[in-house]
């Protein structure tokens, strides 16, 4: 279903009103692009240490640094525009480390036991204690942590030892070590999303939550080198491994020597730096890979995070934001916002040129009536703005953050979010209630950045489910992100030039919310790319 916007008076306005629209354009743009931000580093950490870990966690950027025989983490909140980095205070030296769900770990060894410090984000980074009696890894052991289940501020966690002679050990808290008969292990180790990896006997076997009994098995797949994905590894010859519907493809990429400390793999995107600095940003979210963005940076790439890159420049290390742009344009683009979740801790309402009637009183009628040929969705809101589970603090505020709403159209049910929110977002808001994710061409996805178009399903006992379609508020284009593109989609399509294939992206540009896409939305989606080019200089 098209929906095309009509005009009954646009004829009889002429040209001077075609006029007025694109000077509006350009002079929405200009703001904008005066308004923009070239890379700048967040914070110089300095030193001469090494990168343990490095990932996200929702809002949080994570990086565990060891140095001098110390370990050093810092965390950046980048939903707020003042954040930075923020020294935590961790345990002196570690044997293992691991980034799992927002839970930071740390392993030690004692005398008689091997401890686990775990700093869970969600509370601030707040330290909890963990013992695994009777296991004593030797140093040439590979310990990997396996999620086991969290539930009312508890960690549940079955390390995985794999000894120097490939065989494959497991421990459980305050358990022995006990054997799993597995041998000749050539690579062990776990993605942040809780997955782990094992490749022995030419299959490469993948399970979560510490059931080895419901592996994935994958008999063609090249042994891994390094994860750099949920669902992506680097192999021993250096090329790029993704599953993707349950099977393995080998991905080729223009770069001549991967670095595989310098790529991330994501649901859409595959991120890679080159040995010059630049980050290249591959869109493989359809059947073909293609090269749709390139960030600069101004030294040695040593770890990715999406938007984020860490970076050694001068013998410093600092974490710099990326500021994308397509290839071969020019060289100063205008940046685009970020794909960080989440919105500064107290955001400003969204302008609109007319007030909302206020409940009882009859809207005016409006000055270019719509042709009854046909109907405008309607995005009024249901009666409840979402669920909000009693007493649960950390859900109210996501709701806020997010700015997360229930719509009702004439296509069905609808999420309306800011840009930025992400899946595990949704996660939180639904929970205990399990979702199901599929982007916009159907496939199922686990964690990503939402766009206009994606759809949740509420799954029910008897098969049955609900489908809700995700609005990202501005995001007309449908690409996840707010940009001047989004503002010039809504113009035309205002102009009678441009169509909306779907409800959603209709919903999307309705910035006020009066039902209506009319010249008042422009200012609000333009607040949204302001907003969100604010980030990129923080």
């Amino acid at each position: 279903m098209k929906h095309k916007r009509k005009h009954a008076g646009f004829t009889r306005l002429g040209k001077w009103r075609i006029f007025l629209i694109l000077v509006l354009i350009l002079a929405l743009s200009i703001i904008l692009i005066a308004g923009g931000n070239s890379e700048v580093p967040v914070q110089v950490i300095g030193g001469d240490v090494e990168l343990r870990v490095f990932g996200r966690h929702e809002n949080n950027i994570v990086m565990l640094l060891e140095g001098s025989g110390k370990l050093l983490a810092y965390y950046k909140d980048s939903s707020s525009t003042d954040s930075k980095l923020t020294p935590v205070d961790v345990v002196e030296d570690g044997r293992a480390f691991f980034l799992d769900g927002g839970t930071l770990g740390i392993g030690q060894c004692d005398e008689m036991s091997f401890n686990t410090s775990l700093y869970s984000l969600e509370s601030h980074l707040q330290n909890f204690k963990t013992d695994m009696h009777g296991l004593l890894p030797e140093e040439s052991d590979k310990l990997v942590f396996s999620n086991a289940g969290t539930e009312q501020g508890t960690h549940e966690y079955i390390i995985y030892i794999l000894s120097s002679n490939g065989e494959l050990w497991q421990c459980e808290s305050l358990s022995e070590p006990e054997e799993t008969g597995v041998a000749d292990v050539e690579f062990l180790d776990s993605t942040q999303g809780g997955w782990v990896y094992m490749y022995t006997g030419g299959v490469l076997y993948r399970w979560r939550g510490g059931d080895m009994d419901g592996s994935e098995l994958f008999l063609d797949a090249p042994c891994p080198s390094k994860l750099v994905g949920e669902d992506v590894y680097i192999d021993e010859s250096g090329m790029i491994v993704r599953i993707r519907d349950g099977s393995i493809e080998q991905v080729a990429v223009d770069i001549d020597v991967l670095n595989p400390l310098a790529c991330l793999g994501t649901d859409s995107y595959l991120f890679a730096a080159d040995s010059s600095g630049v980050v290249h940003k591959y869109d493989w979210s359809g059947e073909e890979v293609i090269e749709a963005e390139t960030a600069n940076t101004e030294g040695y790439v040593c770890g990715i995070v999406e938007d984020y890159a860490l970076i050694i420049k001068d013998e410093m290390l600092c974490l710099t934001r990326l500021i994308f742009r397509e290839p071969d344009s020019e060289p100063e683009p205008t940046p685009e916002p970020t794909d960080n979740p989440g919105e500064t801790q107290e955001p400003s309402p969204e302008p609109t040129a007319e007030p909302t009637p206020d409940n009882g009183e009859e809207e005016p009628p409006s000055s270019e009536p719509e042709s009854s040929s046909e109907p405008e969705p309607s995005n009024e809101p249901e009666e409840s703005p979402g669920p909000t589970p009693g007493g649960n603090d950390e859900v109210g505020k996501i709701i806020e953050r997010c700015r997360f709403r229930e719509l009702s159209g004439n296509d069905g049910k609808y999420i309306s979010v800011l840009s930025g929110s992400r899946i595990s977002d949704l996660r939180k808001i639904y929970a205990p209630q399990s979702i199901e994710a599929f982007n916009q061409d159907g496939g199922a996805i686990h964690e990503a950045v939402l766009k206009t178009g994606m759809k949740i399903r509420l799954p029910y006992g008897d098969g049955s489910g609900d489908e809700i379609t995700i609005v990202i508020r501005a995001d007309c284009t449908g690409d996840g992100k707010v940009l001047e593109s989004d503002i010039v989609f809504a113009s035309l399509y205002y102009l009678d030039v441009q169509e909306v294939e779907t409800e959603a992206q209709y919903l999307a540009m309705d910035m006020n919310e009066d039902g209506v896409v009319t010249i008042h939305d422009l200012p609000g989606i333009a607040t949204e790319i302001k907003r969100m080019e604010s980030k990129i200089s923080k």
